[in-house]
């Protein structure tokens, strides 16, 4: 929590600078432990706090939509929550309508997973 721990302080702030940086106008984020400081914390940054267990596919299936990249900044996350992602993405290529011309390969080109291990 922001609220409780210089560490979860500065990677909000990171992912804000990043989400600044790039130009990303959509923003999101989701914790199962999300506190209503994080919550209002995120808000203040721009960012949307989304419930943890629909965060994955409601924010894949947007920016796959969209054609948009996808940034997923995920710090201390577990290997499942990580192919969790991937998993998300693949199901909103797969919902696509026919004759669309996205495919896996060139989603996952524009999608970005910023964490600490994949282990």
């Amino acid at each position: 929590s922001v609220e409780l721990s210089n560490s979860s302080s500065c990677q909000l702030a990171l992912a804000w600078l990043l989400a600044e940086r790039l130009g990303l106008r959509h923003c999101a984020w989701a914790d199962p432990v999300m506190r209503p400081a994080d919550s209002a914390a995120g808000l203040a940054l721009g960012f949307q706090a989304m419930d943890s267990e629909v965060a994955l596919g409601q924010v894949a299936a947007a920016a796959v939509a969209a054609g948009a990249p996808l940034l997923l900044y995920m710090p201390h996350c577990d290997r499942a929550l990580y192919e969790r992602a991937l998993a998300a993405v693949g199901a909103a290529v797969a919902e696509l309508p026919a004759g669309t011309s996205q495919t896996l390969p060139q989603r996952l080109s524009g999608t970005v997973f910023v964490g600490n291990s994949f282990s």
